[in-house]
């Protein structure tokens, strides 16, 4: 099983590095000059590259018609422009970095003692249940309630229709239910 694997990751990232002049091409196009700050054209394809990797391996590639790859690559390509040219705004703003949620409840918040112990179990719990989920549903669930991206965008970066992208979000959401409950002390 590891071999086989193995031959296909190398396949893609040979298919992949085969349309990498295009992708670097394409950025450099679609990306308007200092749009994206000091990410470079090279860069964005360079990420929309790895992207399609990790995509392939979740098993979501197109196959291996050249189109529909070439399609593939260009609305993850596309994607990762978008996402450097927020980054970029974020910075300028004086953003960029995700804030981490407060652990503890603020003082005077009407939440007893008892009850912020237990809400920071159940966090822990839940943050126990989604490190054992499976990768391609922790980095799914990760894009919609983290990084806040739309059913469409997800599809974007699955190279997949929002409907699929939806009911993966929803298997997804199941899975963490399930080890969850699964642990509940």
């Amino acid at each position: 099983m590891v071999a086989s694997e193995t031959a296909g990751d190398a396949g893609m990232i040979d298919a992949v590095a085969a349309h990498r002049a295009y992708l670097t091409a394409l950025a450099r196009r679609r990306l308007a000059p200092g749009a994206a700050g000091e990410e470079g054209a090279s860069d964005i394809a360079q990420e929309a590259a790895i992207a399609a990797i990790d995509a392939a391996r979740t098993g979501l590639a197109p196959g291996s018609d050249d189109a529909r790859l070439r399609a593939w690559l260009r609305r993850i390509l596309v994607n990762k422009i978008s996402q450097a040219v927020r980054r970029h705004r974020a910075r300028r703003r004086g953003g960029g970095a995700v804030q981490p949620m407060p652990q503890a409840e603020p003082p005077g918040s009407g939440t007893s003692p008892s009850g912020v112990v237990i809400r920071e179990e159940e966090r822990a719990r839940l943050n126990e249940a989604f490190a054992r989920l499976d990768p391609a549903h922790a980095r799914l669930l990760a894009w919609f309630y983290t990084d806040n991206l739309a059913v469409k965008e997800i599809a974007d970066r699955l190279g997949c229709s929002p409907s699929y992208a939806s009911r993966a979000r929803k298997d997804a959401l199941r899975a963490l239910r399930r080890d969850y409950e699964a642990h509940a002390g």
